[in-house]
């Protein structure tokens, strides 16, 4: 009786996701999604010399013109964290913006992250475990079955660091002994075990890829 009351939760969860992930995959032929719509404007990101913006493009590259029309491409990483308090996404986004020369996505709505997840290409995840509806570890599992198909050339997803509010003893052996998983945080926690999970996959500052 647990296992299927169980079931139907997840089924439940899975069914408030499945719109968002038939818009994002509609999006491939071509046709306007509603999800599309919501994604943030692209922003600046730095300039050139000669004074044009440089824009950030929906996979999180920038994109400058040179001398002679010819494009020049600067690779930067995307980041998206998704935890219920607003304070340790502003430190997640703080610290790896000062350690990486990458973007950094914030939300505490799951539903919203799973939408941008599939809007955007992705470097990294921090999910929180205990956030509301749908929880960190679900909402990895859901992106990793839809991911690949929502972006050319990616064959998984990434990879996830999970963040915890609760007791470290209480996390789940399968979490820590996944492959996928980078790590585990448990809040608060210090900066440099957070720059510790980045490491190898983020292109730090002055480096290059």
């Amino acid at each position: 009786m647990a296992q299927s009351s169980k079931k139907k939760s997840s089924s439940k969860k899975m069914s408030k996701l499945r719109p968002a992930a038939k818009q994002a995959t509609a999006g491939k032929s071509g046709a306007p999604t509603k999800s599309a719509a919501k994604a943030p404007k692209q922003k600046d990101v730095g300039n050139t010399k000669s004074g044009k913006p440089v824009k950030a493009t929906k996979t999180g590259k920038a994109v400058k013109t040179v001398k002679g029309g010819k494009l020049s491409k600067k690779v930067q990483d995307r980041v998206l964290a998704v935890h219920g308090d607003v304070s340790v996404l502003r430190l997640i986004r703080e610290s790896l913006k000062g350690l990486a020369s990458c973007e950094v996505d914030t939300t505490p709505d799951a539903t919203y992250g799973f939408e941008l997840a599939l809007q955007r290409e992705y470097r990294l995840f921090f999910f929180g475990l205990e956030l509301p509806v749908l929880d960190g570890e679900q909402l990895y599992e859901f992106i990793s079955k839809a991911y690949a198909h929502c972006h050319d050339g990616a064959r998984t997803a990434p990879a996830v660091v999970y963040l915890s509010d609760g007791d470290a003893s209480a996390i789940k052996p399968e979490i820590r002994s996944d492959a996928r998983v980078k790590g585990v945080l448990n809040c608060p926690f210090e900066i440099a075990a957070l720059l510790k999970t980045a490491e190898g996959t983020l292109t730090r500052k002055g480096s290059k890829k």
